[in-house]
């Protein structure tokens, strides 16, 4: 397949089981293409195929959350990087390490901080989602619905920035004991 050598695909695939295994939580398809795209050691087509067959043989479950892919190794796919891992010696294995250690944290904010809006042609308005994401699951998410895309756009762009701030502010109000009186 893809002009590869048997050992050249084997690795391919205990690279995308090493990666898994080293962000020890479900990680994007979109992360784990960036991260082999951006580190030269596999191409799309094949990646995107080797993840399919890595799913098939239960070595790497996926899950959908709202339409993105969240791929995480099983403990079948553990056992198999532990057997092979001596296979990965090199470059490739270092170039990985190297990268998650520089982009983490930027993929841990984006996968848990999501501001969305779009337009509602029924009544003119802009419609805004929020949410906090953790380990592939929303664990707030709050629909609003605005009057211009101006303040669409201001609402969005202070969740991205505070977003962590202003659930705990939700959080406190809620929670917040109050007298009933009329």
């Amino acid at each position: 397949m893809y002009g590869k050598t048997d050992e050249e695909l084997t690795k391919s695939k205990l690279y995308i089981l090493f990666l898994l295994d080293k962000v020890d939580e479900p990680f994007s398809n979109l992360n784990i293409t960036q991260t082999f795209m951006e580190t030269d050691i596999i191409e799309y087509f094949p990646l995107q195929q080797y993840m399919f067959e890595l799913e098939k043989s239960d070595f790497i479950s996926k899950k959908i959350v709202e339409r993105n892919e969240f791929y995480e190794i099983t403990e079948r796919g553990k056992s198999v990087l532990d057997y092979f891992d001596n296979r990965m010696l090199g470059q490739d294995r270092k170039k990985i390490e190297r990268y998650l250690d520089e982009n983490l944290a930027k993929f841990n904010r984006y996968k848990e901080i999501k501001a969305e809006y779009r337009k509602n042609n029924e009544t003119g308005n802009s419609e805004v989602t929020l949410q906090l994401i953790n380990k592939g699951k929303p664990f707030i998410t709050l629909n609003l619905e605005v009057p211009t895309a101006e303040t669409a756009k201001s609402i969005c762009a202070s969740w991205d920035e505070y977003a962590s701030d202003i659930y705990g502010e939700i959080t406190s109000v809620l929670t917040k004991k109050r007298s009933h009186e009329e």
